[in-house]
């Protein structure tokens, strides 16, 4: 087990990284950095960090305390080990929850990892067994440094993710999500989790996939849909839903799709609350694709088609009134 850095030695690399230190401190300093690769490696993830809250205007004004909550609550349920974990770990915190960007974050053992999407970026990451994951907004992926790609390749989810998982018969990718497990040798497939409702969803795109809780599992093809709710129970059909994977994509494909599903796929994608004032038009179908488009740009395309009127009442609420199916 690898020991942490004292307060003292994480109070020196600081004011290092602030130039605030004299000679014999940068001395003390390099000399610590180069005495071990795991020495390197911590202060290269300090100094990531410290660069990144250089990005926030007046970011000692932030209440790192306060921050570190929020993180919590969209994130992780963290542990906190430490006073010089904890700071590490809020000013990251706080870089992830201002800045809305994905972060690395590494605890103080160096043996978990945790990848991060912030509120308004979509992640790419590279996993070191080569699998290649895209994290939704507000999403985290965790894993084990010290035994993933070597004993196994375990992660736990917390939010959204589409995996392209690499193939490797000896060490099946397992994914733990809400109470479900989702079993792996080399695949592709979306998995989406909420810890409010329960409910764990999988499309699977390629390869096959074993999906199971704590009741029962079940094998999935191509094609087809999972779910699961706080109830445990399992539910496997084909997928109808072409927009599943549209927060990775920016594409937004409809086919003969009535309007209240068109809206309902707009609000998740483009996080708006739309309301349609006018019944007479839930069921007009629409078949085209949106791709890439702002909300605006769809928007006004809609209105051409179905001649409906469109009001903003703040900046997440849009109210529809009026307009025909036929135009």
């Amino acid at each position: 087990m690898k020991s942490h850095p004292s307060d003292d030695i994480i109070d020196l690399l600081t004011r290092f990284l602030q130039n605030g230190a004299g000679n014999e401190e940068k001395e003390q300093a390099m000399e610590w950095i180069n005495k071990s690769e795991s020495n390197k490696e911590y202060f290269e993830n300090l100094k990531q960090i410290y660069h990144s809250s250089e990005e926030i205007e007046d970011f000692d004004k932030i209440d790192l305390d306060q921050q570190w909550q929020v993180f919590k609550h969209n994130n992780v349920k963290a542990k906190k080990s430490g006073s010089s974990y904890s700071y590490l770990f809020k000013i990251a915190a706080a870089v992830v929850v201002v800045l809305g960007i994905g972060y690395l974050l590494k605890n103080n053992l160096y043996s978990d990892v945790h990848l991060i999407a912030g509120a308004d970026n979509i992640q790419e990451y590279k996993l070191p067994d080569n699998s290649v994951i895209w994290l939704n907004r507000n999403s985290e992926l965790i894993y084990s440094k010290n035994s993933f790609n070597e004993q196994n390749r375990e992660v736990t989810l917390i939010g959204e993710a589409f995996f392209d998982v690499a193939k490797d018969s000896l060490k099946p990718f397992v994914i733990k999500a809400n109470d479900t497990k989702v079993r792996v040798l080399g695949t592709s497939f979306n998995l989406k989790t909420s810890k409010d409702s329960g409910v764990t969803e999988l499309v699977l795109v390629t390869g096959k996939v074993e999906f199971s809780n704590k009741v029962d599992q079940v094998i999935l093809q191509p094609g087809e849909i999972v779910s699961t709710n706080a109830n445990h129970k399992i539910t496997k059909q084909n997928n109808k839903d072409l927009n599943f994977m549209s927060w990775k994509s920016g594409i937004l494909k409809f086919e003969n799709t009535p309007l209240f599903k068109v809206f309902k796929d707009l609000e998740i994608f483009y996080d708006k609350e739309i309301t349609i004032d006018n019944q007479g038009i839930v069921d007009c179908t629409l078949t085209t694709t949106f791709d890439n488009q702002s909300l605006e740009s769809v928007i006004e395309e809609l209105k051409l088609l179905f001649d409906f009127t469109i009001t903003t009442q703040n900046s997440n609420k849009i109210l529809v009134t009026g307009g025909s199916c036929d135009q």
